[in-house]
């Protein structure tokens, strides 16, 4: 017997198939079998929430008297932190504020306030970029409301913008100290599953591609790749052929992450697959004298004869075949 190795598994003997015929059936048989064969690979990944941003106090004046929990989420009107009691509040939009905005100014910004007030449920102005009397009358109405002065301006040092609600990683700096530098590490509220690929592997992953996530405690769940990063890098020492690009992964229901907040997990990747189609166990395959490979089919009396056959996907275990007298349910020998 001569062991072979077809692509991780070990296939069956170097046989002629004219000295062979007419044998009797191995003692071990399989039936060949119609089914779709999916090929996956294990890759390492890391289970986190997704960064946001910093918390950093602007204009360096104050005392900080109130400071949220590390996991506490902040939703759109509400405090981040508080420097002398006066809250610096969260609103939703892309372009922070750096300068105070008051009647007459117009500008992006502008309409980031404008329309983060109409969210919040003011009314009587435009939602647009132009701060009008209007606009510094609801403003004037919503400082009431915050407990602060009434100044129908507001100032970089009261707001804080990000893209949507955040969640609180970590609070890095003390109450009482001086609101400056970095009060908070933000991060996103939604878990998401990162993963470093070798660039030349990346055209294995699609975006909006099917994958699933392998948890610490054997659960599998079904994923989608939400992004496919452009940015490469090479770790120290690596050579180019190392450099990679990171994978974001969501999760389709989050709830099943149950109370994992950071996690080391598995992903795994499609890389291959073959829809109905015929397979049989790795195992039954033999290396043919004249090249190539076959089965041993074996017969419902139990003869036996060789059959070549075309091999394609090998997945679990299985090698997608095909060729001449074989079809769903022959049987084919299994050495043990």
């Amino acid at each position: 017997m001569v062991a072979l190795t077809l692509a991780g598994a070990s296939a069956a003997a170097l046989v002629n198939p004219a000295d062979e015929e007419g044998l009797a059936a191995v003692p071990n048989t399989a039936d060949v079998v119609r089914t779709t064969l999916v090929d996956t690979e294990r890759l390492d990944g890391a289970l986190n929430y997704e960064r946001a941003a910093p918390a950093t106090a602007v204009g360096g004046e104050g005392t900080l008297t109130w400071l949220p929990k590390e996991g506490d989420v902040i939703v759109r009107g509400e405090p981040v932190y508080r420097a002398d009691q006066r809250p610096r509040v969260l609103l939703y939009g892309t372009t922070p504020f750096y300068r105070e905005l008051s009647v007459g100014s117009r500008g992006r910004d502008v309409a980031i306030l404008e329309s983060n007030l109409a969210a919040l449920g003011y009314t009587g102005f435009t939602a647009d970029n132009h701060y009008t009397w209007a606009t510094a009358q609801a403003v004037s109405r919503w400082q009431k409301d915050l407990g602060v002065t009434r100044t129908g301006r507001v100032a970089p040092e009261q707001v804080l913008v990000t893209e949507s609600a955040v969640r609180v990683g970590e609070v890095t700096a003390d109450l009482g100290s001086s609101a400056s530098g970095e009060v908070l590490s933000l991060t996103g509220v939604s878990r998401t599953v990162t993963v470093d690929v070798e660039v030349r592997r990346r055209h294995l992953i699609a975006e909006d591609g099917r994958v699933e996530v392998e948890l610490p405690d054997g659960r599998v769940l079904e994923a989608e790749v939400a992004d496919v990063g452009s940015t490469v890098s090479v770790a120290e020492g690596d050579s180019l052929e190392d450099a990679t690009v990171r994978i974001k992964i969501t999760v389709e229901d989050e709830e099943e992450l149950n109370d994992y907040e950071v996690a080391p997990v598995a992903v795994r990747l499609e890389v291959g697959r073959a829809e109905d189609v015929l397979a049989v166990p790795v195992e039954a395959l033999v290396a043919l004298s004249e090249g190539g490979y076959g089965v041993q089919t074996v017969g419902p009396e139990g003869q036996t004869s060789y059959a070549a056959v075309e091999t394609g996907l090998f997945a679990d275990g299985l090698v997608e075949v095909s060729g001449s007298g074989i079809s769903e349910g022959t049987s084919v020998g299994v050495p043990e």
